[in-house]
């Protein structure tokens, strides 16, 4: 993930953890949930760090999401690219 992409993942990670208004999640019972740190919730929320398959795993039991596709959310499809000046086919 890229900074940009790890911001996005920390705004959807705290959506998902307060999206409902009747049993909003703390990090700290975010945290005791996914047995993840609260420091670890935090600095996840502000895209400080890119999480492993672990925690992602843990995160999506902790949040009751169905999946980590949901977890994630909308992302940009790819980083690589193909460039039209890479060569191929010009003549």
């Amino acid at each position: 993930m890229d900074a940009g992409q790890l911001a996005r993942f920390g705004e959807r990670l705290r959506f998902l953890r307060l999206r409902d208004p009747n049993r909003r999640l703390s990090q700290r019972e975010l945290a005791r949930r996914t047995g993840l740190s609260p420091t670890t919730i935090s600095e996840l929320e502000q895209g400080l760090h890119e999480p492993r398959l672990g925690t992602l795993l843990a995160l999506r039991e902790g949040l009751g999401v169905g999946s980590i596709e949901e977890l994630l959310g909308p992302m940009p499809s790819s980083t690589l690219t193909t460039s039209a000046d890479d060569g191929a086919g010009n003549g």
